[in-house]
């Protein structure tokens, strides 16, 4: 949830400007913050079970709708649970996990694999993606692409923790959530 007193402020100097709270489910770690933010270390405010980031206004947009693209193995890799003796069912298994997060609270999920799922993956609660042909980064760079390729990229989370991926989409206006959290939301630990 973001919350923004001057929608004017984005791309302006954050100075003489009030500063802006970034609420979280739950506290984030340092890494997180750094992957997320890309702004040092901003303060951390906990309420409740509510803990919230003060941000400059530069780092904050004004939202209507959030959509997610998920990039597929950054999330299936967060644990190592075994997934790679079993690829193809650790994809399905994220679908399942996406389908039943996004039809709680209707998100709208997008999540993008390195090349086409064999056999095919199919959803009717999200959008299943893949690069055109398998190759280093494809995934990645095909996320990238449907980040540009939107007229409203500022309503986009994009999950994972890849650093150059997070700063290309940042610049092409998205935002960035971490995978590993992303993993621990739509997929608990007992």
């Amino acid at each position: 949830m973001v919350e923004q007193n001057q929608p004017e402020a984005r791309g302006k100097s954050s100075l003489n400007q009030a500063p802006q709270i970034l609420v979280t489910p739950e506290a984030m770690s340092q890494h997180d913050r750094g992957t997320v933010l890309d702004s040092g270390d901003p303060h951390v405010v906990p309420r409740l079970r509510i803990h919230a980031f003060i941000l400059p206004p530069v780092y904050i947009s004004t939202v209507g709708t959030v959509r997610w693209i998920v990039d597929a193995m950054n999330v299936i890799g967060t644990r190592p649970d075994g997934w790679w003796k079993n690829r193809q069912g650790a994809r399905v298994r994220l679908v399942e996990q996406l389908e039943r997060w996004a039809s709680v609270d209707a998100h709208r999920v997008t999540v993008v694999f390195e090349q086409p799922t064999s056999p095919p993956i199919h959803s009717s609660a999200i959008w299943i993606h893949h690069a055109p042909e398998a190759a280093a980064n494809s995934a990645d760079d095909e996320i990238v692409r449907l980040v540009r390729a939107d007229d409203r990229p500022e309503e986009i989370n994009v999950v994972t923790s890849d650093a150059t991926l997070a700063d290309r989409v940042r610049s092409a206006g998205a935002s960035v959530y971490p995978a590993a959290r992303f993993r621990s939301l739509i997929d608990p630990l007992p």
